[in-house]
């Protein structure tokens, strides 16, 4: 039975390219207004979300896409007047043998992915790397469940990469600087928010330059602006483009790493907002892009987790005001802790602010080679050619993902 998306599949994008260009991103990390385009082809979506015996408040759909037939006949059940489906119907669908249960911890395996969660969390790991769900993992009845909504929005568009978006180049990067002016943001010994962002993004702005992208500063001084004038300087840009907002995290405890968060879509909760039945179904602008801003903040985070050997602290999802109304691809990276002495003291140096710049550049620029990589000819290519799992290869099917080879 093939189940409709909330969102037209024309908005999905193609996160097949964290995969095809990101060969190290599912390596283990350390512990602790866009076109819309029409896709070529119709794919398989997660399950169809059935009609309850005594109606909950979904969020409203938007016309559904028809699908192939899918080859799991989905069974969802509603908890807290919300869909969901079995860790073992998960488990089926992406060609996975059984769920294997060690307390309240749940993993399910194959050759190319490993998927950790905990009953009562919304953290996850994927192949190492920590993803946040919208709806803790459920126990009802000795069965563990996954809510539809994480099934749509966090594990399918990265485990069956079988949607793409029309070729595109990427020519222009957003960078928002967070604070200015009398808005100095988080303070450290070391350094300031405010002082932190501008630097990183005048060079992060430089190395972009010079990679040949147009670039696009919502503050080149240490001024105040708006939220509004942010949002109007990211509306004045017409071409292919995306928005990166650099921001600086504080906590009262030892917290330190790198996170990357996107907006939440429609009908789910902020990652620190309660797991409740009455979550905010308002659907912002923003969320026209959510699968993109997802394939962007997966790219950032697991570059710079990886080039600056920091800890993932995972990609997480906001409301965050300059989110809500950009209309292309966005996200905010939280660059470090200045709460935190270690890190602080790290984020103060010239050295490693030039890193971090460095860092997200590399991801920008893996994030257009996807957009441009091939251009008309790459959907019918890569319909041929296996797709690339870091040391394993995996063969693409009707179905999305193949078995190894």
């Amino acid at each position: 039975m093939s189940p409709p998306l909330f969102l037209p599949v024309r908005f999905l994008p193609a996160i097949l390219f964290l995969i095809l260009t990101l060969p190290f991103a599912f390596a283990a990390p350390e512990k602790s207004k866009v076109p819309v385009r029409k896709p070529t082809e119709t794919k398989p979506a997660p399950p169809q979300i059935p009609k309850p015996e005594k109606k909950p408040a979904p969020v409203k759909p938007l016309k559904p896409s028809a699908a192939p037939a899918a080859k799991v006949e989905w069974k969802p059940v509603y908890h807290k007047s919300r869909p969901y489906v079995t860790v073992e119907q998960v488990a089926s669908y992406y060609d996975m043998p059984a769920p294997k249960a060690s307390g309240k911890e749940i993993s399910l395996e194959n050759k190319i992915f490993r998927i950790e969660m905990t009953r009562g969390e919304r953290r996850i790991r994927l192949n190492g790397w920590t993803f946040y769900f919208s709806f803790s993992v459920a126990d009802r009845e000795g069965k563990t469940l996954v809510s539809v909504f994480d099934v749509r929005n966090v594990l399918d568009p990265i485990m069956r990469p079988n949607d793409r978006r029309d070729p595109a180049v990427l020519k222009t990067v957003i960078i928002d600087p967070s604070g200015g002016g009398k808005e100095a943001g988080i303070k450290s010994p070391f350094i300031a928010e405010k002082d932190l962002t501008l630097d990183v993004a005048k060079q992060l702005g430089a190395h972009l330059t010079a990679a040949g992208f147009r670039v696009v500063l919502t503050r080149d001084e240490d001024k105040l602006v708006s939220t509004a004038e942010r949002r109007k300087v990211a509306d004045g840009v017409n071409d292919e483009a995306i928005y990166i907002s650099l921001r600086a995290s504080s906590s009262g405890g030892s917290t330190k790493g790198f996170e990357t968060s996107t907006l939440p879509p429609a009908g789910t909760p902020g990652t620190s907002e309660p797991d409740s039945t009455d979550p905010d179904l308002r659907l912002f602008a923003g969320n026209i892009n959510d699968r993109e801003s997802l394939a962007l903040a997966t790219v950032l985070q697991s570059s710079a987790v990886t080039k600056l050997k920091t800890l993932d602290l995972g990609i997480r999802r906001f409301r965050f005001s300059e989110l809500r109304d950009i209309r292309v691809p966005a996200v905010v990276c939280r660059l470090g802790y200045l709460s935190h002495k270690e890190e602080a003291q790290k984020l103060g140096t010239p050295e490693y602010r030039a890193l971090i710049a460095q860092s997200l550049c590399e991801g920008v620029q893996r994030y257009a080679k996807y957009l441009s990589d091939h251009m008309e000819e790459r959907i019918e290519e890569e319909k041929k050619r296996p797709l690339q799992f870091g040391t394993i290869t995996a063969s693409p099917t009707i179905e999305g993902v193949g078995h190894t080879g």
